[in-house]
């Protein structure tokens, strides 16, 4: 099992259901075993695993073993990642030679050697800036989304790009989305967030031809989708479940929606929706939210730690929640009643760090970019604690009381976007 682009599936779920090892009853005995640091500038978004390596990029990619975190290999152009079927692929917009304009620039990698496959440059024209989310494998094909201006003073453009994932080849190209996370692929259909100004709200688009097959009256940048919903949220205090059939139009009503702060990350498992919220801002605390698939009804919530302020992201495997907040990575269990206690949380004291985007979980391993240490920081279990939730010695099924670091202060979004504008 993989976690192979951010938000594990093309759907953005967030979540593991494969992971076995990392449990309830194990989680509070991860141990941090390696971390490396990627050198200036700052490493860029979070990091991927594909098939025991993982990739984090900053102006090159770099690829380690995982459990031991031995370098594989360094190279290419780093920016936004994603990985499927032994290939690499990196987003990242780059300067036109002789002048202040940009371009934005895909690159096709072998993940085991590094070699080059492809690359190619968007169809769009040279901008003065571009703001893009992370890429998304689905099917045989990429698809990438941006926001551009061509002049400081025109207006701002959206475009959806989808390329064949062998070759590079452009499938189609469709003149919307351009500001969500990633564009969001399940059922054939592609859901992307229209560029603000030009009347935002969700695209529904076929992911084999691009053409819009619908509309629907969300406009936020983070997006989910299960079997028969689509979720959004972002940082316009609101969090909504909309029908996947039978929304033809963008004054389509939502099946449900609430108020909270900033939701900065989602997480979709079978049964709840999880949302990191950062607060609302002036001195209002975020919180962490297990909330009803069908209802929105609140499960349960937790508080961040101490003075973290709120949660920047979430992920789910092995019926754990791992949520981070500017300072720390903590754990939860996914069945947990309010107000919910952390099981383990990542221990600053001994390493500070300011934690980038959303933690990946997969075959026991915990990844996370630091910014601080500006590059990966990974923990596993000891190797005497037993595999799927198997009590081992000095192993309870209780909460433990993790140790609170504190450091620093950071103002900007931890965020997976790596964005120009």
């Amino acid at each position: 099992m993989s976690w192979g682009q951010f938000g594990r599936t093309s759907a953005g779920t967030g979540d593991n259901p494969l992971e076995t090892r990392l449990t309830p009853q194990t989680v509070s005995n991860l141990r941090r075993v390696w971390h490396r640091s990627l050198g200036a500038p700052e490493v860029a978004g979070s990091p991927v695993e594909w098939n025991g390596i993982v990739y984090v990029a900053g102006q090159r990619i770099h690829a380690y073993g995982a459990g031991l975190g031995r370098q594989r290999w360094q190279g290419g152009h780093g920016g936004l990642l994603a990985a499927a079927r032994g290939i690499l692929y990196a987003v990242r917009d780059v300067h036109v030679p002789g002048s202040s304009l940009v371009r934005l620039h895909v690159w096709a990698y072998d993940a085991t050697s590094g070699r080059l496959r492809w690359t190619v440059k968007a169809p769009v024209p040279a901008s003065v800036g571009i703001g893009y989310g992370n890429p998304t494998v689905s099917g045989g094909t990429v698809y990438v989304e941006l926001a551009f201006q061509v002049k400081a003073s025109g207006p701002l453009a959206g475009r959806v790009l989808a390329f064949n994932a062998r070759s590079g080849a452009l499938r189609w190209t469709a003149k919307h989305g351009g500001v969500s996370e990633k564009p969001v692929v399940a059922n054939h259909r592609v859901y992307t967030v229209q560029a603000e100004g030009l009347g935002a709200h969700i695209f529904v688009l076929s992911a084999s031809t691009g053409r819009v097959e619908s509309e629907v009256g969300g406009a936020e940048d983070l997006m989910a989708v299960g079997p028969v919903r689509l979720f959004e949220a972002g940082q316009g205090e609101v969090v909504a479940a909309y029908p996947m059939r039978g929304c033809r139009s963008f004054t389509c009503k939502a099946l449900w929606s609430r108020s909270v702060g900033r939701a900065y990350g989602l997480a979709l498992s079978p049964t709840a929706l999880y949302v990191a919220d950062l607060g609302s801002g002036g001195g209002t605390a975020g919180e962490l939210l297990s909330l009803r698939v069908g209802t929105g009804a609140v499960r349960w919530h937790a508080a961040p730690p101490g003075d973290d302020g709120g949660f920047t992201s979430v992920s789910v495997a092995g019926k754990v929640v791992y949520a981070t907040t500017p300072y720390h990575v903590l754990a939860y269990p996914a069945a947990c009643e309010t107000p919910c206690q952390p099981i383990w949380e990542s221990p600053t004291r001994s390493y500070p760090t300011w934690v980038r985007g959303p933690a990946i979980i997969a075959n026991g391993e915990l990844v996370y970019t630091s910014g601080q240490a500006n590059g990966p920081v990974a923990y596993r279990l000891p190797a005497d604690v037993a595999p799927r939730g198997e009590k081992a010695p000095g192993v309870s099924g209780t909460q433990s009381s993790p140790s609170h670091g504190r450091v620093g202060n950071v103002g900007a979004r931890p965020s997976g976007r790596f964005d120009s504008l």
